[in-house]
């Protein structure tokens, strides 16, 4: 499967579409542009949808964890709050 952009590469704040898994786990992978080492203070939060339609923070991606598998089904989005570090989130 390719890869996917779910966060344009940017420092302010994003939150991705959601992110619908079923059957089929999906790894979210945190990238920069300038190499495969990412910024030590990029942070994105996983945030998994309850049934009243709010948001709950459910994992975290950052320099030190830059991949993430959802391999529960659930509807998740990938938040990125404002920063000094550039990145972007990739569904694979």
């Amino acid at each position: 499967m390719a890869a996917t952009q779910v966060l344009a590469s940017g420092s302010g704040a994003a939150q991705s579409a959601d992110i619908v898994v079923t059957t089929t786990a999906v790894t979210l992978v945190l990238w920069d542009t300038a190499g495969p080492k990412v910024d030590e203070m990029a942070a994105a939060f996983v945030e998994i949808k309850a049934s009243n339609g709010q948001y709950i923070r459910y994992g975290m991606l950052s320099a030190s964890k830059p991949f993430y598998v959802l391999k529960y089904p659930g509807t998740y989005r990938v938040v990125r709050y404002a920063g000094a570090a550039i990145f972007g989130v990739d569904q694979n």
